[in-house]
C-alpha cells in the first residue's frame, strides 16, 4: 500500500482546482446548475487547468462536467469512467467530485438505471492497481482516506476496510488482510484488526489471524511484515509438523520448527536464532552466524542446543559447527572447518535429512596455504581430526606441513610444452635443444599422527622427501617419449629411535604412438548427406624399476632389494562413426556409434600376460536412446593356458529409452525420475546419494509427459560360478486438466502424477508377480488448487508395512507456509 499514489494524484488534483481565484460560495442547495457567471467562471477555470498543465503530463477526461454553486467552487466529472492522469499515475472513477469549502476530492462508483454499479474508484501506476468504494483526501488533515480497499503488489493483494493515509510515509489500516488469492472473497487470508505501515519498509499489525474461508484458524499476537526489497532484520517463517520423538523410533510428535528472529544489522555478516518446540521432548535452540566480505574471507557459525525432558529426566546436548576461509593475502589462505558435539547421537536425534542422521563420522581440518608465484612453490601447515562416533576411534594430525617446489627447467628459465618448442617474437617456433626439456619437481613432508582407540593411544611422526626428474620428446608428431626418474626417502616414525629410512629409486619411461585415420563417405539416403569414419590407434609401451634400501643413513648402506622391474604394452583402438543430417537449410552433426578395443600384454609376466580384450559399444539416438554393450574376454583357460579364440567371460548391456513432453529441459528431468528413490545408473540397488528419503520430498518433473524405460543386463563368468543380474526401470509421468492462476501468462497442469519402478528379471524361484522382485518403487500425486499445493509420495508396494509416505500442502505463492507429513525408513 503505496500512500503516495493518490495522494500525489489527489493532492494535484485538489490544488488545481483550489488554485481557482474565483472567491468562494456556499455550493447550491438545489443542486441545479449554476448562474451564467458562475458557469463561466468554471468552463475558464477547466479551460486553464487543460491549457496549463497538459504539457506538464496532467491530463483529465470525463463524458459530463456538472458545476455546482454561483462560483463554480463545487466540480463534479462523470465518465466511463471520469479520469485523471498525472505522468504515470492514473485515477478513474465514475464520478470525481471536488467540494471546495470543506477541501474534500472524492472519488466513487455509481448506479446505473438497472441498479448496477460500474466505475469503482482505481489508481494505477505501473503494474500496481489499488481499488476501493471510495477515494477521499481530506487538505485541512492532510489525509487521505481509502474506503474498502485494495492494492496489487506483485502476486498479494493488501486490503482493508478504512485506510488512512496519515502521510506520504505511513499509512493506517483498520481490518486489513493480506492474500495471494486474486478472488473478491479470497479462499485465505491474513487479517488484522490495526495495521500501521511504513512506506518502504515495514507493515505492524496485532494481532494477526490467519483465515480460511474468512474463519480464524491460527492466532498470532502480532507480526512485522518487512516491505524492503533488500536483506533486512525480521521474524521468521515458522513451520509445524511432525517428526520422530527418537532415532528409529515409531512414535511421533507434533513440533512447531523455527520460531525466531533474523537480524542483518551489517552487510558483513548476519544472525539467525531460533527454536524448535517439541510436543513430548522439549525444545531444541539454533544460533547461526554468517560473515563474509568479497575476496577476503567468509565462514558460517552454527550452535545448538537441545533440552531433551523423557519423564521425569532432562538431559542436555549441544552441537557446534565452525566453517571459515579467509585469503590474507593474494598468496595466502587460510581454512577451517570442524564439528563438535557433546554425545554420539545428537546428530541422530535431531538431524532432518537421512544424510544427517547415517552420518556418523565427525571431522574438523584447519590449514594454511602459502604460494610463491614467481617460482610456483607452496608451502602448508594442516591439522585434523577424524572422529568415528560408532567404533569410538579418533585419529589426530597436528602438525603435517609439506613444501612442493613447482616443475622447473634443469637447464635454463624458460619452460616449453611437450613438443619442446617456444614462440618466438616473429611467431615462428623456435626448437629447443633436448637438454633444456629436462625438468625437477619435489617435495618434503613432515606427519605427525595420534590415533586414539579404547584400548590405547598410538602416536608417530613420519617423514619424507622425494626428487624427480622428467621430461617429455616429441620427435615425430605420432610418438612421444617421456621419461623420467625419482627418489623418495621415508622414515614410518622418526619417534623409535631407530634410524629405519628407506630410500626408493624409481626410474619410469614412455613411449606412445599414436596415429589418426578418417574415412569420408557419401550415400545421400534420406537426410543423411555424409558418413565419416574416425580410427584413432595407440600403442603405449610403459617401463619402470623399483629398487629399495632400509637403514644405513638417508637409505645409503643399508639392506637392499634389488632392482624390480616391469615392462607393459597398451593397446587400443577407437572408432567413431559420424553422419552430416540435413535439417531445414543447416547441417547438423550426429555420432552414432562408438567401437572401442583395449588389451595390455605385461612382458614380465609369467603367467596370463595378455589381459582380457574390453570391447565396447555405445549407440545414441540423441536423447532419446542410449544403449552400451561392454564385452571382456579373456584368452586364457581355467588351466592358464592360452586359447586362439578368446572366451566371453563378461557382459553387460546398457539400454535407455526416454521420451518427453512439452516443457522438458536439457537434462530430461524423468531421468532423474528414476533415480529418486535410490536407483543408481549402474544397478538396483540405493547408491551413496540417500535418493530414497530425497525422492519422497522431491518435486515432480515439469514437463507434460515424460517416459523412460531403462534394461540391464550382466552376466560374468568366474573359475567356479556364473553371476547373472538383470532388472528393468521404468520412469513414467503425465499431467491433466489445466488451470489459469493470474498473473500467469500459460495455465497449468491441474493434476501431476509420477511413479518409478524398478523390477528385478533375474530372481530365480520367485514368480513373475512377486512382490520381492520389486527392489523399488515410487508415486507421486500433485494437485494444483487455486491458492495451494498438495504433494503426496509414497511406495506402494511396501506402504501397509513400512508406511514410507511424505505429504507436503503448501501455498502457492508462499512456499514457506506448508504443512508436511511422512514417515519414512532409516
Amino acid at each position: 500500500m503505496q500512500p503516495r499514489f493518490p495522494l500525489a494524484v489527489l493532492l494535484l488534483l485538489a490544488g488545481r482546482l483550489a488554485a481557482d481565484p474565483a472567491p468562494a460560495a456556499p455550493p447550491d442547495s438545489s443542486g441545479n446548475a449554476v448562474a451564467d457567471s458562475g458557469l463561466a467562471a468554471a468552463v475558464s477555470l477547466l479551460d486553464g487547468i487543460r491549457g496549463r498543465d497538459r504539457a506538464r503530463g496532467f491530463e483529465y477526461q470525463a463524458d459530463t462536467f456538472v458545476v455546482f454553486g454561483e462560483a463554480g467552487d463545487s466540480i463534479l466529472l462523470r465518465g466511463r469512467p471520469a479520469r485523471v492522469t498525472h505522468r504515470e499515475a492514473r485515477l478513474e472513477a465514475a464520478e470525481l467530485f471536488y467540494r471546495r469549502a470543506e477541501e474534500v476530492v472524492e472519488a466513487q462508483a455509481a448506479v446505473d438505471s438497472a441498479g448496477v454499479v460500474y466505475g469503482l474508484p482505481e489508481l494505477k501506476r505501473g503494474e500496481e492497481v489499488l481499488r476501493g468504494e471510495r477515494i477521499v483526501y481530506d487538505l485541512k488533515r492532510e489525509q487521505g482516506i481509502v474506503l474498502q480497499g485494495r492494492i496489487r503488489r506483485d502476486r498479494g493483494y493488501f486490503a482493508g476496510q478504512r485506510i488512512v493515509a496519515v502521510s506520504e510515509e505511513e499509512l493506517r489500516v483498520g481490518r486489513g488482510s493480506y492474500t495471494t488469492c486474486d478472488r473478491d472473497h479470497p479462499h485465505f487470508d491474513f487479517f488484522s484488526p490495526r495495521i500501521k505501515v511504513i512506506q518502504g519498509e515495514m507493515a505492524i499489525a496485532r494481532p494477526v489471524y490467519l483465515r480460511i474461508a474468512e474463519r480464524r484458524l491460527l492466532w498470532f499476537p502480532f507480526y512485522v511484515f518487512s516491505l524492503r526489497q533488500d536483506r533486512q532484520s525480521g521474524l521468521l517463517t515458522p513451520s509445524f509438523g511432525r517428526r520422530s520423538l527418537r532415532y528409529g523410533s515409531s512414535e511421533t510428535e507434533w513440533e512447531i520448527r523455527s520460531l525466531g528472529y533474523y537480524l542483518a544489522p551489517s552487510p558483513y555478516w548476519d544472525l539467525t536464532l531460533a527454536t524448535d518446540l517439541r510436543q513430548q521432548s522439549g525444545w531444541l535452540a539454533r544460533a547461526s552466524l554468517v560473515h563474509a566480505l568479497r575476496y577476503r574471507w567468509n565462514g558460517r557459525v552454527t550452535a545448538q542446543f537441545e533440552n531433551r525432558q523423557d519423564g521425569y529426566t532432562v538431559q542436555r546436548a549441544w552441537r557446534l559447527e565452525v566453517q571459515h576461509n579467509q585469503e590474507l593475502s593474494p598468496t595466502t589462505q587460510l581454512r577451517a572447518s570442524g564439528t563438535m558435539q557433546s554425545n554420539r547421537t545428537f546428530g541422530q536425534d535431531n538431524g532432518i535429512s537421512l544424510l544427517d542422521r547415517l552420518n556418523r563420522t565427525l571431522r574438523s581440518n584447519a590449514s594454511l596455504s602459502k604460494r610463491w608465484p614467481r617460482s610456483g612453490n607452496t608451502l602448508s601447515v594442516n591439522a585434523s581430526q577424524t572422529r568415528n562416533l560408532d567404533t569410538r576411534t579418533s585419529d589426530l594430525v597436528f602438525p603435517e606441513m609439506s613444501f612442493r617446489k613447482a616443475r622447473r627447467p634443469l637447464w635454463g628459465g624458460t619452460t616449453a610444452g611437450a613438443s619442446g618448442v617456444l614462440p618466438s617474437s616473429t611467431g615462428t617456433a623456435v626448437p629447443l635443444a633436448w637438454y633444456r626439456q629436462i625438468y625437477y619437481d619435489g617435495g618434503l613432508r613432515l606427519r605427525n599422527s595420534r590415533r586414539t582407540t579404547s584400548l590405547d593411544t598410538v602416536e608417530t611422526t613420519a617423514a619424507d622427501l622425494d626428487l624427480r626428474a622428467s621430461s617429455q620428446h616429441k620427435p615425430l608428431s605420432w610418438l612421444q617419449v617421456s621419461p623420467s626418474l625419482s627418489e623418495t626417502w621415508q622414515d614410518a616414525d622418526l619417534r623409535s629411535g631407530e634410524v629405519r629410512g628407506r630410500r626408493t629409486d624409481r626410474i619410469s619411461a614412455s613411449a606412445t604412438l599414436t596415429q589418426t585415420v578418417y574415412g569420408l563417405f557419401q550415400p545421400r539416403v534420406w537426410q543423411v548427406t555424409a558418413l565419416r569414419h574416425v580410427a584413432k590407434p595407440n600403442l603405449a609401451l610403459a617401463y619402470q624399476a623399483i629398487r629399495a634400501d632400509t637403514g644405513g643413513v638417508l637409505g645409503f648402506g643399508g639392506e637392499s632389494s634389488g632392482w624390480r622391474q616391469s615392462r607393459r604394452l597398451d593397446l587400443r583402438l577407437d572408432n567413431t562413426l559420424w553422419a552430416k543430417v540435413e535439417r531445414g537449410e543447416e547441417e547438423v552433426k550426429v555420432r552414432l556409434a562408438q567401437v572401442d578395443f583395449s588389451t595390455a600384454y605385461d612382458l614380465d609376466a609369467d603367467a596370463r600376460p595378455l589381459s582380457d580384450l574390453v570391447t565396447a559399444v555405445s549407440v545414441a539416438a540423441g536423447r532419446r536412446l542410449d544403449s552400451r554393450l561392454t564385452l571382456r574376454s579373456e584368452f586364457y583357460d581355467d588351466r592358464n593356458e592360452f586359447m586362439r579364440t578368446p572366451r566371453l567371460r563378461q557382459v553387460e548391456v546398457r539400454s535407455t529409452v526416454r521420451s518427453a513432453g512439452p516443457g522438458a529441459g536439457s537434462d530430461d528431468r524423468i531421468g532423474s525420475g528414476a533415480a529418486r528413490y535410490g536407483v543408481s545408473s549402474s544397478d538396483a540397488y540405493p547408491g551413496d546419494s540417500f535418493g530414497y528419503d530425497s525422492g519422497l520430498r522431491s518435486e515432480p518433473a515439469a514437463t507434460e509427459r515424460s517416459l523412460q524405460l531403462s534394461h540391464y543386463y550382466s552376466r560374468t563368468r568366474s573359475f567356479s560360478s556364473t553371476v547373472t543380474r538383470s532388472w528393468v526401470r521404468l520412469a513414467v509421468g503425465f499431467s491433466a486438466g489445466r488451470i489459469l492462476y493470474s498473473g500467469d501468462q500459460q495455465p497449468r497442469p491441474r493434476w501431476r502424477f509420477d511413479y518409478a519402478v524398478n523390477y528385478n528379471l533375474h530372481a530365480p524361484g520367485l514368480p513373475l508377480a512377486a512382490r520381492d522382485r520389486i527392489t523399488s518403487e515410487l508415486l507421486t500425486l500433485r494437485r494444483e488448487f487455486h491458492d495451494w499445493t498438495a504433494t503426496l509420495s509414497l511406495e506402494p508396494s511396501t506402504f501397509s508395512q513400512d508406511r514410507a509416505f511424505y505429504l507436503r500442502i503448501q501455498l502457492r505463492d508462499i512456499p514457506q507456509l506448508r504443512f508436511e507429513r511422512g514417515d519414512a525408513r532409516l
